[in-house]
């Protein structure tokens, strides 16, 4: 046989020659495969810490719409005007001054207190800037949160700026791996920012969702006197941890508060003219002698085992207005120490003051056992405007009343552990701790019991109410 065919024969016959080829071509097939499942986990790893980024930051974006919410809901004028009324600069800056109304100049904004704390125009100035703020300033790590704009009213929403009611659009930018800490901080390649856009209904003041004040003192405060109720004061400079009050309401049961207000005072009712009905005068004048009580109708009554001139109201024969209230005159009451003046239990009985109360004889109203009786149905209204007005109460008993006596010092006379003082409510522009009405009795000096409805008076500068969160939604940046 031919010599080369020999050799081509042989070679035809082997695989050595088919093996090579074939393994190194699965080697290169197992290879890709290797690769494309390499390259498949890497994207899955990035995808996963991509998603787990954007949640985190869209966390922080939550945390931000929560504590705007709380700025809001601490000082709710705020939600009726925009963050910033002007164009802010490129760093961010509000240019809003002067009379301007916005958050950037909350001074402006009528109805925030201008005291300090959470609830004060510096605190909304303070938080109605644009720069990045920690979540937590001691874990960078839990990302950051800025404020976009607060608009109301809301675009394409009817309302008109400082009036309710209306619909506010909150937008709050959250972020996660930036890079450092506080306004400073920058934005590095792997951070991941969310943008967060709500609507916030703002309606109509809701007076019953206010806390019915046992005591609003417009000046100062009401030096070591225990209040069993809620206590509202004007006064920035006085310090809140210097008023007593209880823990709980001995009559709702319901928590006491304290704190400063920028509400104020309704107008005081208008007096009704004429004052004469037949066919008694119910103009009171000066009460200030047995002589004046037995002038106006007072007889002896016994008590405690003695006897007082007692004046009683209403009188047999007064008229009561279409409203079924007794309405009195009064010039000034300085009864003297044998005499009271005893309102009806279940009549409601007004007095209108010109002058002053003084402390001496008893003003007795206690509804006590008097089903159809309540506190409010006895109410004094002062309207002395000059000089030093007062109203001043024994300490010997307690007086269910509403006082309402916005030019004038109030207080309880007395010392020791006697119960008196007012049970009902007090609104007035100081509490008395001078000479003639010291307020020095060591006795809880009033109580609490009063409602908004049988006041019958609505504050002025009440906040809006602000509802629940409408709409939420993630924005493109």
């Amino acid at each position: 046989m031919n010599a080369k065919l020999k050799i081509f024969l042989i070679r035809r016959i082997s695989q050595g020659g088919f093996a090579l080829p074939v393994a190194i071509g699965l080697g290169f097939v197992l290879l890709l495969i290797a690769a494309t499942l390499i390259m498949r986990s890497q994207g899955d790893r990035v995808t996963a810490s991509a998603q787990k980024a954007t949640s985190r930051g869209l966390s922080a974006a939550e945390t931000g719409i929560t504590r705007y919410q709380s700025l809001i809901n601490n000082n709710r004028p705020i939600a009726t005007y925009k963050d910033c009324a002007g164009t802010r600069n490129t760093s961010g800056t509000c240019p809003d001054s002067g009379n301007t109304i916005s958050w950037a100049n909350a001074t402006k904004i009528s109805g925030i207190t201008s005291c300090g704390g959470v609830s004060s125009a510096t605190n909304v100035v303070n938080n109605s800037t644009t720069a990045w703020q920690d979540v937590d300033a001691g874990d960078t790590s839990k990302g950051q949160y800025r404020l976009v704009s607060y608009i109301y009213p809301a675009p394409g929403t009817a309302g008109t700026t400082g009036a309710v009611p209306g619909v506010g659009q909150l937008t709050v930018e959250g972020r996660v791996n930036q890079s450092g800490s506080g306004n400073t901080a920058t934005q590095a390649a792997s951070t991941a920012t969310t943008r967060l856009q709500v609507n916030i209904p703002v309606q109509q003041p809701n007076l019953t969702a206010t806390p019915v004040p046992g005591a609003w003192i417009k000046s100062g405060g009401i030096g070591g006197n225990t209040i069993d109720g809620n206590v509202l004061i004007n006064d920035c400079s006085v310090d809140l941890s210097n008023i007593n009050i209880t823990a709980t309401n001995s009559v709702t049961g319901l928590p006491n508060t304290k704190s400063h207000t920028s509400i104020s005072f309704p107008p005081l009712p208008n007096k009704p003219t004429p004052f004469i009905t037949s066919p008694i005068s119910q103009v009171l004048g000066d009460i200030n002698s047995n002589t004046a009580l037995s002038i106006l109708g007072a007889v002896s009554a016994g008590k405690g085992g003695g006897s007082k001139l007692r004046l009683t109201l209403p009188r047999s024969g007064d008229t009561a207005n279409t409203f079924g209230i007794y309405e009195y005159s009064v010039s000034n009451i300085d009864l003297p120490s044998n005499s009271e003046l005893f309102i009806t239990p279940g009549r409601k009985v007004r007095l209108y003051l010109d002058g002053s109360i003084s402390s001496g004889g008893d003003i007795m109203h206690d509804c006590t056992g008097v089903a159809s009786c309540k506190p409010t149905d006895f109410q004094i209204f002062g309207y002395a405007s000059s000089g030093t007005p007062k109203i001043c109460t024994n300490g010997n008993n307690y007086i269910e009343a509403f006082i309402f006596a916005p030019n004038y010092s109030v207080g309880v006379a007395g010392s020791g552990g006697g119960a008196g003082g007012i049970k009902g409510s007090i609104w007035a522009n100081s509490w008395s701790n001078g000479s003639g009405c010291g307020s020095n009795t060591s006795n809880t000096v009033v109580v609490q019991n009063a409602e908004w409805a049988d006041i019958g008076l609505t504050p002025q500068g009440l906040s809006p109410a602000v509802g629940s969160i409408s709409t939420w939604q993630r924005q493109e940046r």
